[in-house]
């Protein structure tokens, strides 16, 4: 019985160091996975920013003409007065 567990052991090692090389590869590729769903929804929430910022613009600029139509029509009515 001693001689048989020499090779059981002589075969075993080699199984359990790729059995560990297959964990840290599969977590490797989970972690790749994971990151790019992140990169993805980065992505996405560039996009709505992008969206934001140009709405914003042209609030602001809708703001702006509403501030001038008023201005004017107070120097006009000041004039007028």
């Amino acid at each position: 019985m001693p001689s048989v567990l020499p090779g059981i052991i002589d075969w075993l090692q080699p199984g359990a160091i790729g059995a560990g090389f297959a964990i840290v590869w599969a977590q490797i590729k989970g972690l790749n996975r994971r990151l790019d769903e992140q990169n993805k929804r980065l992505d996405e929430l560039r996009v709505d920013m992008k969206e934001i910022r140009a709405e914003h613009r042209a609030d602001n600029r809708a703001l702006k003409e509403k501030l001038d139509r008023l201005i004017e029509n107070r120097l006009l009515t000041a004039k007028q007065s």
